[in-house]
Formats: structure tokens, C-alpha cells, sequence
């Protein structure tokens, strides 16, 4: 069996993988390019090997021969076996569905200096998978009560493809960000990345 798709961290707690009997699983692979027949079987893999290789290919489009598991999983994911890795060019994968930006608020436009990083998902259906280490720590407000808060650090997710890709070539340096600061799930904030400088 073959899967094409992106590497993330698998975000399973270590309680988590003893409950499900995965032993290795610090990564998935998400953004599965399926057939649309299998579109609803799974929306990832959960990756059950100790190979190392594998923290080096977090964030690239990738292609794993291997076997199913025969494992009770949850997040809509199974398990997977990889026996041999393929990495692919990023066109074969598309993560991201383009953000159109015409809906933005023009005052929630932000531009930010730091350090691009991947961020381990807090669990794994949340995609939540790039931060930006800043410079200089800055004041937020947060909320409706216009509570403030010191950060250092903002979560950041790419507004499409080539973004991803732009990204992903940026890792570890020091970089500008331009986007629009946005709101998720529980509340959480992050930077949806529109443009990248030098």
C-alpha cells in the first residue's frame, strides 16, 4: 500500500499512544492525496516507526510504501507501517486551500519579524504546525475583554500553497511575516501568512 502526504507531528500524548498500542507514533502523515471514492476513509496516518529519518521530513510532501495496522485509532487516522520513504516535490501535495484575502479586516493586518519554526500539534486534528520565535516580545490583546498578554512566540499557518512551500524553505532563519491575525478553535490566535519578506 502506498500514501502521498504531508508530515506533521502526530500531536498523541504519551497516554494516548499506550491506549491506542502505538508504540512509535510521533508522526502522521496528513493532506492525503486519495482518490475521491477513499476521501472519507481517513483524514491521515498515523506513522507507527522509530525511524529517524522522519524529523527531517516534517512539513515536505511525501510518499510511504508500507502496511496498515490493524489498530483502533481515533481523530479519523489509522495506522501505518512505513517500510520505504519517497520524498515527493510539493506540487504533489496541497495541503492548503487558498484564503482569499479580500475578506480580511484591513485592522487586523499585522507584520511580524523572527524565526520560523515548526510547532508540534497540540492534538492531531488540529493543524496547528508553524510558529514565528520573535525578535522582540509584543503585547497582544486578546478577547472581547480586551485582556492583554506578553508573547514572544506566534502561531502561524500559511494562507496557501505557495505560502507553505515559502515557508517550509524558510525554516530556522530569520524572516518577515505579513498577515492577518485571525482567530480558531478555542479561542487560539495565529498570524494566517499572506507574504513573506527577506
Amino acid at each position: 500500500m502506498t500514501i502521498t502526504g504531508v508530515v506533521r507531528a502526530s500531536g498523541l500524548s504519551p497516554d494516548e499512544k499506550t491506549k491506542l498500542g502505538l508504540h512509535f507514533s510521533d508522526y502522521q502523515l496528513t493532506d492525503l492525496n486519495l482518490p475521491i471514492k477513499d476521501a472519507k476513509t481517513a483524514l491521515g496516518y498515523f506513522l507507527e516507526t522509530d525511524n529517524p529519518e522522519l524529523a527531517k521530513l516534517l512539513g515536505q510532501c511525501v510518499s510511504f510504501r508500507g502496511l496498515p495496522k490493524n489498530i483502533q485509532t481515533t481523530y479519523e487516522r489509522l495506522a501505518f507501517q512505513p517500510l520505504a520513504i519517497q520524498n515527493l516535490y510539493p506540487y504533489y501535495c496541497n495541503p492548503y486551500k487558498s484564503t482569499p484575502l479580500s475578506g480580511q479586516p484591513e485592522g487586523n493586518k499585522r507584520t511580524y519579524q523572527g524565526t520560523i519554526t515548526h510547532f508540534p500539534r497540540p492534538v492531531p486534528d488540529v493543524a496547528f504546525d508553524y510558529q514565528l520565535i520573535l525578535e522582540k516580545p509584543i503585547t497582544e490583546d486578546y478577547g472581547a475583554s480586551g485582556s492583554s498578554q506578553k508573547t514572544s512566540q506566534i502561531l502561524i499557518m500559511p494562507a496557501n500553497n505557495q505560502i507553505w512551500q515559502d515557508l517550509e524553505k524558510k525554516i530556522g532563519n530569520t524572516t518577515t511575516l505579513t498577515g492577518y491575525k485571525t482567530t480558531g478553535l478555542a479561542q487560539s490566535h495565529y498570524l494566517l501568512v499572506f507574504s513573506l519578506g527577506l
